[in-house]
């Protein structure tokens, strides 16, 4: 996510023209719309998760970060460990 980040601070410290103001624009609202998305799926899957009955399984995707996959306390730091 870092070079995200340091996509968007390059967009915004070129003086482009016009036209390359709204390219860098649209792509950076593209880049943060894909952020959203995976933000919300993370979401998604972790309140399935919390909302699990015990013994059920959970299908995980193929995009969360291995270790957040193999560290179960991630999820309870991410507030979302069974209560």
């Amino acid at each position: 996510m870092d070079s995200q980040a340091d996509l968007s601070l390059e967009i915004r410290k070129k003086k482009p023209s016009g036209l390359q103001k709204r390219e860098a624009l649209e792509k950076e609202v593209s880049m943060l719309q894909n952020m959203l998305n995976q933000e919300e799926k993370m979401h998604e899957i972790l309140t399935q998760f919390q909302l699990q009955e015990d013994g059920s399984s959970i299908s995980i995707p193929d995009f969360l970060p291995p270790k957040f996959i193999h560290d179960e306390g991630a999820i309870n730091r991410a507030g979302y460990g069974r209560k």
